[in-house]
């Protein structure tokens, strides 16, 4: 009997669940944690503080590294980037003007 019940808690807490993560009100679940945001601005920013996450400024698609968002950025964004620090730039002239500030590079 302990065991049906416990069966009914779990599917119970599972309904409730998923009509909370489907909800107006309620965007969908953290894929790592679970946790429920109130719309995808705030899931994103939660990925990137909690979980390391690298977002695109200008879309908010999430990567693993720094380096696939730059590549994202340069392809899908026409940005330009930092070869020595991988920041991004809107074109070629301020992407070389702060190559300068890196120095020389040999």
């Amino acid at each position: 009997m302990r065991a049906f019940r416990a069966v009914l808690a779990i599917a119970a807490l599972a309904v409730v669940f998923s009509a909370a993560a489907t909800s107006a009100e309620e965007g969908p679940p953290s894929s790592c944690c679970g946790t429920l945001f109130a719309n995808d601005s705030e899931a994103t920013e939660h990925m990137i503080e909690h979980h390391g996450k690298e977002g695109c400024a200008d879309c908010g698609t999430l990567f693993e590294t720094q380096q696939q968002k730059v590549q994202h950025a340069v392809e899908h964004h026409g940005k330009k980037g930092c070869v020595s620090c991988a920041k991004l730039f809107e074109n070629d002239e301020e992407a070389a003007e702060h190559a300068r500030g890196h120095g020389p590079t040999s």
